[in-house]
């Protein structure tokens, strides 16, 4: 079930903390970096760095008022049960609530840490096969 920036924010209010799901990539993934902070001389410390900045760089801003043009952007809102007022842009993301949406210049799609990594809208429009996968990966992680 999603749940709304709103509501997020209510039940934080309240002290109320929300249990979400976690997939073994997901655990795996959060498993280097707490070595890496664990211990400093670890072999993995300068590499998840390395990884994160590289990613960073390759974060384009996303520009709001062409996203709210193009019908699939209004779609995978409605798939999230989100309307367009819950979402907010920030110069790295958008904003979904419980989730932050980054577009990647590369044609690849992934989901981890509450993080959605996408193509720009335009390509995943243009694109049957980027579509499905983004429409699948949302489905295994029940967003």
């Amino acid at each position: 079930m999603a749940v709304s920036k709103h509501q997020f924010q209510l039940l934080s209010e309240m002290g109320i903390e929300l249990w979400q799901p976690r997939t073994a990539e997901t655990a795996a993934g959060a498993l280097p970096e707490k070595a890496s902070e664990e211990k400093p001389g670890n072999q993995f410390a300068g590499k998840v760095v390395v990884a994160a900045e590289k990613n960073q760089q390759k974060i384009t801003p996303p520009d709001f008022d062409a996203l709210k043009a193009q019908p699939l952007f209004h779609d995978i809102l409605l798939s999230l049960g989100l309307s367009i007022g819950e979402v907010t842009a920030t110069e790295e993301h958008l904003d979904l609530g419980l989730l932050h949406w980054q577009f990647n210049p590369e044609q690849r799609l992934d989901l981890a840490d509450k993080v959605l990594i996408t193509p720009p809208i335009q390509v995943l429009a243009a694109s049957g096969t980027l579509k499905r996968q983004l429409w699948q990966l949302l489905q295994e992680h029940s967003l």
